[in-house]
């Protein structure tokens, strides 16, 4: 016999919206205004850090 819980917050749906929202406002950017959203981006997980970094080291070089 399974119960069924009520969901207060639902991840799936959550990331979703964001990732729609997201879409959304990029495909209104141009190429050029895409790169330079994404390199005043602040990313918090390490990979995407270190990602960032090495491509303002390509750029510099």
């Amino acid at each position: 016999m399974t119960t069924k819980t009520k969901k207060d917050y639902d991840c799936v749906a959550s990331v979703r919206e964001i990732r729609d929202r997201l879409s959304a406002k990029l495909a209104r950017m141009s190429p050029e205004e895409r790169v330079e959203w994404l390199n005043t981006r602040k990313f918090s997980d390490p990979i995407l850090r270190r990602l960032a970094a090495r491509s303002q080291q390509r750029k510099s070089a």
